[in-house]
């Protein structure tokens, strides 16, 4: 999409941080909600290892959900005229981490830490190929950071130069 003036760029940017936020925070009530309301009603206790278990599963949503923040917080310095390359180098990598953290808990660290809260057996894996994907773009978002940043740097050295 092309933009005719920046002022329209920066609407959009605020627009965009604004869904973003709801999401996030959205997604954390809906969790929040899915251990309240059986903690509520009784059918739940906070000493049972489901709830345990379905908190240690959780922790790559988290994750996830920081990453969205990290994007609204990156848009919100867009719309306020910050620019554009630092913004988009820093979000890449924040971003980039928070989803690969996410993904490798997901595929590694959740499933044993599940196994030993339940008690059950099983492999030290789980094959999701949604959370291998991931990590493997949330690699490449880390990357594209690194080389904005190197871009901006001889860019730099460049105008000093001319």
């Amino acid at each position: 999409m092309r933009y005719a003036t920046a002022a329209r760029f920066r609407t959009d940017c605020a627009r965009l941080r604004l869904i973003a936020m709801v999401t996030a925070g959205g997604i954390v009530f809906a969790i929040a909600l899915s251990w309240l309301v059986p903690l509520l009603r009784g059918s739940l206790t906070l000493s049972h290892p489901m709830l345990a278990a379905d908190i240690v599963r959780r922790i790559p949503d988290f994750c996830y959900v920081s990453g969205i923040v990290f994007m609204g917080q990156a848009l919100g310095r867009l719309a306020k005229g910050r620019p554009l390359q630092a913004t988009l180098a820093q979000a890449l990598r924040r971003i980039g981490w928070m989803i690969g953290i996410g993904s490798v808990l997901d595929v590694f660290v959740v499933t044993n830490v599940i196994r030993w809260i339940l008690g059950t057996r099983g492999g030290y894996g789980m094959f999701d190929v949604g959370s291998m994907t991931l990590a493997i773009l949330s690699g490449a978002l880390i990357m594209l950071g690194y080389v904005i940043d190197q871009a901006v740097r001889v860019q730099g050295e460049m105008d000093e130069m001319f």
